[in-house]
């Protein structure tokens, strides 16, 4: 049960980084030249990087937890 919610959560992420990289894009290319303006759309470009990155570390981590316990457990 708490693996399924885990790859709810994990899938839902994916797709708002997904989203949020093809926006960050946008901005850039609203941004015409505008270096405030492409600040902001390399900083949310950036950040949501990271985002994604951690939330493929946690998603990892999960993971190797409940293949740990699983393994103890049928020892």
């Amino acid at each position: 049960m708490l693996v399924d919610f885990m790859n709810l959560v994990a899938t839902a992420g994916a797709i708002v980084v997904v989203f949020f990289i093809i926006f960050s894009g946008y901005k850039f290319v609203e941004a015409r030249g505008n270096e405030t303006k492409i600040n902001s759309a390399k900083d949310m470009f950036y950040w949501t990087v990271i985002g994604g990155a951690i939330l493929l570390g946690a998603d990892v981590i999960a993971n190797v937890v409940v293949n740990t316990i699983n393994a103890t457990v049928q020892n």
